[in-house]
């Protein structure tokens, strides 16, 4: 009996180990030297939503000592695509690669990159409201004129040991 649980207890450690993965963290980031554009009283700026945002996968055989960070820079296009995608090991945002594993962090930048090839938006748009009508942040009203803009996105993902997927909300950038 004895030598059961003890077999028992060696296989529940075992399978623990193996099973062992990580978890992916984003967050969108704003850089201090944001591009701003002025918009006038008859304007409203409506914000890219995503459609489709799947996280980057953790490669199930890739294990971390300590976290690592990658961050990426991309442009939705007018119609909703993900395109111009690079990813960066520097800037205040990305702070928390030190000492990375360059082969670990290499492959972490291309699930990333893959994952970012995958997102889709409703792109973003500029309104504006023809005069005599009050704007509104809908830009539902008849005769407002919507321009589709293309809007570049900072995102910043943590990629850290154990745990599973989960994912987060940050700070929006136009």
């Amino acid at each position: 009996m004895r030598t059961g649980a003890v077999g028992l207890l060696l296989v529940m450690l075992a399978s623990g180990c193996a099973s062992q993965g990580g978890r992916v963290d984003r967050e969108m980031v704003l850089p201090a030297v944001a591009e701003r554009h002025e918009l006038d009283d008859r304007q409203r700026f409506l914000m890219a939503v995503p459609v489709s945002v799947p996280m980057p996968v953790f490669p199930e055989d890739l294990r971390l000592r300590t976290q690592a960070v990658v961050c990426a820079s991309f442009v939705v296009d007018t119609d909703g695509n993900t395109v111009d995608v690079g990813t960066a090991e520097q800037g205040p945002a990305c702070v928390g690669s030190a000492g990375s594993d360059a082969a670990h962090y290499a492959r972490l930048r291309a699930v990333v990159e893959d994952a970012l090839a995958q997102w889709t938006w409703f792109g973003a748009a500029v309104c504006t409201f023809p005069d005599g009508v009050e704007p509104d942040d809908a830009c539902r009203t008849e005769g407002v004129a919507i321009r589709p803009v293309p809007l570049r996105l900072d995102y910043r993902f943590v990629f850290a040991p154990g745990g599973r997927v989960s994912v987060g909300r940050g700070t929006a950038r136009d």
